[in-house]
């Protein structure tokens, strides 16, 4: 699944995989944000372990709006918050990006940051994935 109408990746955005050995990077290499990318492979992610997070339970997750002083980063992605963006925070009290951890849970069904386990839907309960 590809999105359209992306934007290139800001300059303000860290490039995590920098090495200035490397020869120049092609316009291709910035297609996509870093939270653009995890969310692309997130849903290619090929599922395995504990089941996914009820669709209810991630629903009822908390929606935060991001304050000034919130200068904290979406693990997932590893992109700062905006300031006035809306979040998702799980009852663990970690936060992340909305597209993030609902896509995360949706295959995970844990906190990425603790493993907080998120209520799992009754038929999906103790069976793995694979299964």
């Amino acid at each position: 699944m590809a999105f359209e109408g992306l934007s290139p990746v800001s300059s303000t955005r860290r490039n995590i995989n920098h090495n200035p050995d490397q020869e120049s990077l092609s316009n291709e290499d910035f297609k996509y944000s870093n939270h653009q990318r995890i969310i692309l492979e997130l849903e290619n992610t090929t599922k395995k372990g504990q089941p996914p997070a009820s669709k209810e339970s991630i629903k009822a997750m908390k929606r935060v709006e991001i304050e000034e002083s919130d200068h904290r980063e979406c693990v997932v992605c590893l992109e700062e918050f905006e300031v006035g963006g809306v979040i998702r925070e799980i009852p663990c009290e970690h936060r992340f990006y909305c597209d993030c951890i609902e896509k995360w849970l949706g295959i995970h069904g844990s906190c990425p940051v603790c493993r907080y386990q998120m209520p799992a839907d009754e038929k999906d309960e103790g069976k793995k994935i694979d299964e």
